[in-house]
Parts: C-alpha cells; sequence; structure tokens
C-alpha cells in the first residue's frame, strides 16, 4: 500500500517494500516523485522535439538575418548614382540641351 502526500506542491508517494502499510519509525521505505504532466518533461521525446524545434527556428532566423545583410550590401555595391550636372551633360553630348543651357545648369547647381 502507498501513501500519498504533497510537500511545497509535489505530491510524493510512500510504498513499503513488502507492501504492506507502513509503519512509524520504519526506515525501508521508498520514495518516488510522481511526475506533474502540467509541464514540460525534457526527458521524454516532447523534450528532444522542443529542442530541435527552438534549434530550428533560430537557426532559419539567424539565416534569414545574414541573407539580408548580404542583400543589402550588394545593393550598396551598384555604381553611385549620377550627379545632376553628369546628366545635364550626358544630356548635351546627346544633343538634348544647347550649350547655353548647360550653362545655366550648371550655373544654378553651383549655388
Amino acid at each position: 500500500m502507498a501513501r500519498e502526500f504533497t510537500i511545497n506542491g509535489v505530491r510524493w508517494q510512500v510504498e513499503s517494500p513488502t507492501g504492506a502499510e507502513s509503519r512509524p519509525g520504519e526506515t525501508q521505505a521508498t520514495v518516488a516523485r510522481q511526475r506533474d504532466h502540467g509541464h514540460m518533461d525534457w526527458d521524454d521525446a516532447g523534450g528532444a522535439i522542443m529542442l530541435a524545434s527552438m534549434a530550428v527556428f533560430w537557426l532559419g532566423l539567424l539565416a534569414l538575418g545574414a541573407w539580408a545583410i548580404a542583400a543589402y550590401a550588394r545593393r550598396s555595391d551598384r555604381a553611385p548614382r549620377e550627379s545632376p550636372l553628369d546628366i545635364a551633360r550626358r544630356r548635351y553630348a546627346s544633343g538634348e540641351i544647347s550649350a547655353e543651357e548647360l550653362e545655366a545648369i550648371r550655373q544654378n547647381l553651383e549655388k
């Protein structure tokens, strides 16, 4: 026969080795802590699955961050944008604007 009692919210079961009810003064009693199945048990398969899931999540998050940083770095490696004066010079070279217009644009940009 086993007796159950609770100490600080933990349920305990005391059993006599002979199966008979224990008496005061007996020293050969086995005490087994009963599992509280309301909490995570890391010692069974559920804990291994939880650990693997967390590892996949964090590694995926790190990979996503590394990809984002690499994409940003590739984007900033592109050729710098043309300045407005360079655009005006290109337009003058292609014949879109005259020399006077180019000079006016240059003077406006230097202000």
